[in-house]
């Protein structure tokens, strides 16, 4: 996980290491690190532990208040997951939700208008030589609107039941719009789910296969920065909706298995997609793609 510092995104780099598409073959990190030269040197600020950092957010306006998320361990227990909370830069962490030690940090946001109110989606899991459990009873979306300091579950709509990997997506243009992936035991349930309220209730938009196909290796989700209504979720084969999550649509011919996806700041027409085989760029929108060689 890459994550720049708003308040000094040409300098500022911090690197949360480790894989956290849960596969039986992943690389395993060994913490947090920062570069405040674009890059040139790296300092290690703790997490060392942790095996699997999946999200970094530095407060927009004060760049000392950071926020870590860490998924964990693979294979066993692990007493480093949850969401970790430093006021200081870096130089101490307080552990701010945690469940227990089969329970990690899958997803995080923040709302872009307010920095105090923050989404974490926590998932159970466990791999082993000969199986692996995706979901439990701990699985849940919860919200925060102190800052990480208390927090409560967010499920009005949700499926019933144990629930799986999560992912979550605040809209930018407007952040009452959120997006989440989930899944659950009955497949009917299972899927993307919006609220427009700001998570006070979810409604169920699709179900489709590539939205749903194997939750705990593709999550993610990302919504257009000037509107609300195009969302691209990543897959075999990514997709994109422009109806707000109702109908999607695949993503421009490029190598299979879409990781992660970004907009472009000033122009969300250009889509950057990081797939099994490479980087790829969009000029038009995700309709269609190239290599991204540069």
């Amino acid at each position: 996980m890459v994550s720049l510092d708003p308040s000094d995104p040409d300098n500022t780099i911090y690197v949360g290491t480790g894989e956290t598409w849960t596969r039986n073959s992943v690389s395993v990190g060994c913490g947090l690190f920062r570069s405040r030269d674009g890059g040139s040197t790296w300092e290690h600020l703790g997490f060392g532990q942790s095996e699997r950092i999946a999200n970094v957010i530095v407060h927009p306006e004060d760049p000392k208040v950071i926020y870590v998320g860490v998924l964990g361990a693979l294979w066993s227990d692990s007493e480093e997951r949850g969401v970790y909370k430093s006021t200081d830069g870096g130089a101490s962490w307080e552990r701010v939700l945690y469940l227990n030690p089969r329970t990690g940090l899958a997803d995080m946001a923040m709302d872009p208008t307010d920095p105090n109110t923050l989404y974490a989606s926590m998932w159970e899991f466990r791999r082993t030589a000969w199986s692996f459990e995706s979901g439990g009873g701990n699985s849940a979306l919860f919200k925060s609107t102190d800052g990480g300091q208390t927090w409560e579950k967010i499920h009005k709509g949700f499926p019933e039941g144990k629930l799986g990997r999560l992912a979550i997506a605040v809209a930018p243009s407007n952040p009452k719009v959120l997006y989440t992936v989930i899944e659950a035991e009955k497949p009917a349930r299972k899927g993307l789910y919006r609220s427009d309220d700001a998570g006070a209730q979810w409604k169920q938009l699709n179900n489709d296969f590539e939205i749903t196909v194997r939750p705990f290796y593709f999550s993610r989700i990302v919504v257009d920065p000037k509107n609300e209504n195009t969302v691209v979720k990543g897959g075999l084969s990514g997709s994109i909706s422009r109806d707000g999550g109702k109908t999607f649509k695949n993503l421009g011919a490029m190598h299979s298995d879409i990781h992660d996806i970004a907009f472009g700041i000033l122009d969300s027409d250009i889509l950057y997609a990081g797939t099994d085989g490479g980087l790829y760029r969009s000029w038009d929108g995700g309709n269609t793609f190239e290599i991204n060689e540069d």
